[in-house]
């Protein structure tokens, strides 16, 4: 279990900065398009789903990335502002 919450715990750290970049269209050292943006939003609803981290550890990486939006992202539902 504990292998577990250290992967997606790792993954928070890298993707919810991107996903909230990628939301705003704000260029970084990654640029990241629609299916990868769905990626990413799936691997943090599963560390949230298996208890790895919390809604509020999302918000606190990614103001704009509530369960909602991650949902919308992962079906490419989104509008970016």
């Amino acid at each position: 279990m504990a292998a577990t919450f250290g992967f997606y715990r790792s993954i928070l750290e890298t993707a919810a900065p991107r996903l909230e970049a990628y939301l705003h269209r704000k260029r970084g050292a990654v640029i990241d398009e629609p299916a990868t943006a769905a990626a990413l939003a799936s691997s943090v609803i599963r560390g949230m789903g298996c208890g790895a981290f919390s809604k509020d550890d999302i918000t606190e990486l990614a103001p704009n990335c509530d369960s909602d939006t991650l949902l919308r992202l992962l079906e490419r539902r989104i509008e970016r502002s």
